[in-house]
């Protein structure tokens, strides 16, 4: 017959066995842990950098986007308004005209002269250099229009529509167009985000 107490003890001590074998990791089953801890830990940081550069790249894009059009949109409306000349004043039109400049004159007051304070005299030039296009207006001194300008070219073009090339007749043109590309870098690492825009002109008050 087995006494009660034997059994207890017994059972007491397998017990006690038992817990004494889980009292700890072994050093392979650290090891293990840690490496596949670094492992998650490489996954969410890429996760991260990844999201990172996908939200800079689109707040650039974004910028580009809204100052590149701004900019194209302002020189179009400008240059469309070269020569206005109600009263038949002379020397009022473009007056100088190369593929990375342009500068006009207008009567925009309707006073019949061309004054000095007036913003009648308007010039947009392209500093390379710089990466710039710069507005100056009554001969003053020009200001940034636009930056990070990786490329701005105007084309002039007659009543026909033929390409008057790089050096034109001034009193042949009739259309201007515009190519304007901006760029910017989103990241360190990353490739510029570039935009192009493009406009053509038709000059009204040219050539009447």
């Amino acid at each position: 017959m087995i006494r009660p107490d034997y059994i207890f003890l017994k059972h007491k001590k397998t017990a006690y066995w038992s817990l004494a074998g889980k009292e700890g990791f072994s050093l392979l089953e650290l090891v293990i842990g840690l490496a596949a801890a670094a492992m998650g830990l490489v996954v969410i940081i890429s996760v991260f950098v990844t999201l990172t550069r996908a939200y800079t790249a689109q707040n650039a894009s974004a910028s580009l986007q809204q100052v590149g059009r701004a900019a194209i949109d302002y020189m179009t409306q400008s240059i469309r308004m070269a020569g206005l000349n109600p009263r038949r004043i002379d020397n009022v039109g473009i007056i100088s005209a190369t593929s990375t400049s342009i500068e006009f004159n207008l009567d925009r007051n309707l006073n019949g002269q061309i004054d000095s304070s007036a913003e009648e005299h308007v010039a947009y030039i392209y500093d390379s250099a710089k990466m710039k296009v710069g507005e100056a207006l009554d001969s003053r001194a020009p200001y940034p229009l636009v930056k990070n300008v990786t490329e701005l070219t105007f084309t002039y073009r007659d009543r026909e529509g033929n390409d008057l090339g790089p050096t034109p007749n001034l009193e042949r043109i009739r259309t201007v167009e515009i190519l304007l590309i901006v760029a910017l870098r989103s990241g360190r690492e990353q490739q510029p985000v570039s935009r192009t825009y493009s406009s053509r002109v038709i000059c009204r008050n040219l050539g009447l």
